[in-house]
């Protein structure tokens, strides 16, 4: 194996020894190249296409399988050595100044369009910058956060962020943007650690380049950290591998401490921990006892480090996990199956979901030519069946791939850390296509498949992806608020004209969604205390639509933007009032500040707990806070419909009716306080009480919910069945 030598030597003027001659075309390389176009014409027409699904058969069979077979037993006639395959230095030298080219251009491409690329940010970024802005408010050593229980490495280097520029879009998308950059090094790094410079330019191309890699640096998640995460482990791995016996326990903690960190950063984590535990323990280039010392060396740093984690995990009794898992889940092999075959279709072509999944929009992760160069890719590896290397590498295919496999649903995210080992089989796959040609014919074809290939993914990324919220909203559902978004370009403009305002985010009932918050807090003096304490030119208060004509009794000077507009929501949806601050309503909204606040708790507890049958602790938190509405029809009205919320998701349905008749009595009577009692109504059996409510609400100006069609379905149903239990479509 050549030795590694300094960073980006396929781009520096270094000299190499001239390459062997080229040796004619043989059979085989004809036939190589014919697969290749083979293999194109195929996956271009499974990606981009809509064959039907005995088309689809038809082609994968008779376009890559078949060929693919055929190309095997062709290649493994030939000896090792024919054909110039694995030469150690396959591209000949250049310029440096296309290392800086390549660079610059990576660069750009994590760079350009970051806060216009996906407009608005999905509520899982949301959720993460919720947990940073607060962490930077007061931090705490939590060490799992939110519903899903996620390490929480990822977001207090978020929190470190915002403390330093401060929380807002671009510097929420400049993070992930930051990991997806320094994954280029990373990957380099690893790379030389086990190929020679050629290889590990092409594989660090497919990285630089791509769109996989490209479209995750685009999600402020912990999946864009960890997989730069697990490069530096494969760096670690390889400087373990190839350290000379003195270095060797150093070079074995090293690689247990970056093991160790690694549990931090993504759920999946384990499965790369497990492959770099193999290949310590499958290295025959040492004795048994020195591998099982160096094992134990690997064991006991890594376990040390993550220790914390562990048992945070075990006081949580590992709710989420085992709701994840898919062993005793009950469902039928089948669709385990039909779970192994959507990966695979959304790695190679797309699975055409009807729903947000963090998948692609246009063909798969691979388009159709990394697809055939992949394939090739496979071709090659059982040429090192000798290498040990090649061995693990096999091996850990499946490995990393069973945090999707045991997993109880379809998730796109958890197939990330198999990017690095599908950056490596698909630079293979290139370099063996080139290798087959002349030395000094190389550099063009090399070139072509890179130039073909980036415009295919820019095009995915920069087009389609850009464009796919407009031309698909209902894809991205819950993921993303056009309400919120809506609001941001409302208020981002006033606070650049008059500076910060009093931003009410609060008295949402279903506070889940905290995208607004964190692109908001940078002028949202109801919530960044480092704001200062000088007096707001204005306010703006998220409300039901339904509250519009008492706001404006309240604020007669103030704007109304129905956000929800022309998007059916079943309770009409948000409103958005911004008014200026008067001494004449300064008291008034320092009152509702106050009253925003003491939620704050709240929201903290739904975003860490989620929809918990225990709704004890949240109960507690409206007792405290209720002082604040009392007394305030409007308040009345949002505090005692929140309250209705939590009671119900505690099971307490009698209870919630109770409250949603206080909302109406203490406060106002709207139209989709009626048509939420309605819901309840039916849920406890009562259908009399029911109609009477939809019929109340639908009595009520305005009226934006879904309580005629609730009308309509329950009377129909209790006609047919003698007013026997059934659900109307409603919240």
């Amino acid at each position: 194996m050549a030795k590694p030598g300094p960073i980006m030597r396929p781009f520096s003027k270094t000299k190499v020894a001239p390459p062997t001659p080229a040796r004619p075309l043989s059979a085989y390389r004809r036939a190589s190249w014919m697969a290749f176009a083979i293999f194109l014409a195929a996956n271009s027409w499974l990606s981009y296409a809509a064959p039907s699904p005995g088309a689809r058969a038809w082609i994968f069979f008779a376009g890559l399988v078949l060929p693919f077979l055929l190309l095997i037993g062709l290649l493994r006639k030939s000896p090792p050595s024919a054909g110039v395959l694995f030469p150690s230095q396959s591209l000949p030298p250049m310029p440096l100044a296309w290392g800086a080219a390549f660079c610059l251009l990576a660069l750009a491409l994590r760079l350009g369009r970051l806060t216009t690329l996906s407009q608005w940010p999905l509520a899982d970024e949301g959720i993460f910058g919720y947990f940073a802005v607060r962490l930077g408010e007061k931090w705490d050593w939590s060490l799992l956060q939110g519903l899903s229980q996620l390490p929480t490495l990822f977001t207090w280097l978020q929190a470190v962020l915002f403390k330093i520029a401060g929380p807002s879009l671009a510097d929420l998308w400049l993070f992930p943007a930051l990991w997806s950059i320094l994954l280029i090094p990373a990957a380099w790094f690893a790379c030389r650690k086990f190929f020679d410079p050629s290889l590990s330019a092409i594989i660090v191309g497919v990285a630089a380049f791509g769109f996989w890699p490209l479209f995750l640096g685009r999600f402020s998640t912990q999946a864009s950290f960890m997989v730069f995460w697990e490069c530096v482990e494969f760096w670690a791995l390889g400087s373990f591998g190839k350290a000379e016996e003195p270095e060797k326990k150093s070079r074995a903690f090293l690689l247990g401490m970056v093991t160790g960190i690694g549990f931090y950063t993504y759920l999946p984590w384990f499965s790369i921990a497990c492959v770099a535990a193999l290949a310590v323990a499958g290295n025959r280039s040492m004795e048994f006892p020195r591998r099982v010392f160096f094992l134990s060396i690997l064991f006991l740093t890594a376990c040390s480090i993550a220790l914390p984690l562990f048992l945070a995990f075990f006081h949580t009794r590992f709710d989420y996990l085992e709701h994840l898992w898919s062993l005793g889940s009950g469902h039928p092999f089948g669709e385990h199956l039909d779970l192994l075959f959507a990966y695979c279709s959304d790695l190679f072509w797309g699975a055409r979901h009807a729903t947000f999944r963090y998948g692609p929009l246009w063909g798969g992760f691979l388009n159709p030519l990394l697809d055939s160069c992949f394939l090739f890719g496979w071709i090659v590896l059982p040429r090192f069946r000798s290498s040990a290397f090649a061995h693990w590498f096999w091996v850990s295919i499946p490995i990393l791939a069973l945090p999707a496999l045991l997993s109880d649903n379809f998730e796109d995210m958890r197939i990330i850390q198999l990017i690095p080992v599908i950056a490596v089989i698909t630079g293979l796959g290139i370099r063996f296509l080139v290798s087959t040609l002349p030395p000094l014919q190389r550099t063009f074809p090399l070139f072509l498949i890179f130039f073909v290939s980036s415009s295919l993914d820019f095009h995915h990324l920069f087009i389609v992806y850009g464009h796919g919220w407009e031309e698909k909203p209902n894809y991205y559902g819950a993921h993303k608020s056009p309400e919120f978004y809506r609001a941001y370009l409302l208020l981002k403009p006033l606070a650049r004209a008059q500076g910060p305002g009093l931003i009410l985010l609060n008295f949402n009932p279903d506070p889940y969604d905290q995208t607004l918050f964190v692109a908001t807090y940078a002028f949202n003096s109801a919530e960044n205390a480092s704001l200062g304490p000088h007096p707001t030119r204005w306010a703006a208060i998220l409300a039901n639509v339904h509250e519009e004509p008492y706001l404006k009794k309240i604020f007669p000077g103030g704007k109304w933007f129905w956000l929800s507009q022309g998007l059916d929501r079943m309770d009409g949806g948000f409103l958005l009032e911004v008014v200026p601050v008067t001494p004449s309503n300064r008291a008034l909204l320092e009152r509702w500040t106050r009253a925003d606040h003491s939620l704050k708790e709240l929201t903290y507890l739904v975003m860490e707990t989620g929809v918990n049958p225990d709704q004890s602790r949240m109960l507690g938190v409206l007792e405290k806070a209720y002082p604040f509405f009392k007394g305030d029809p409007l308040l009345e009205s949002r505090y005692w419909r929140i309250r209705a919320v939590h009671e119900s998701a505690g099971q307490g349905t009698s209870q919630a009716v109770e409250d949603e008749g206080k909302a109406i009595r203490l406060g106002h009577p709207m139209a989709h306080l009626y048509n939420e009692m309605g819901c309840l109504l039916f849920k406890e059996g009562k259908m009399d009480r029911a109609r009477r409510a939809f019929e109340e609400s639908l009595r009520l100006k305005p009226n934006c919910t879904d309580a005629g069609e609730n009308l309509k379905n329950l009377i129909l149903m209790m006609k047919e069945s003698g007013k026997t239990r059934a659900a109307p479509d409603s919240r």
